[in-house]
């Protein structure tokens, strides 16, 4: 492994890093939006 990393290593791991980030809000906000109706089907 290079500890030295190209404005392209930088640019493509920035990438990465905003759509894991955003992958887990969308997973949030759906945890968010569907438990109210599952809790009233389970109820």
């Amino acid at each position: 492994m290079l500890s030295v990393s190209t404005p392209m290593d930088q640019y493509i791991w920035m990438k990465v890093q905003i759509q894991i980030r955003m992958a887990v809000r969308a997973v949030f906000v759906s945890k968010l939006i569907i438990s109210p109706y599952l809790a009233v089907f389970i109820s």
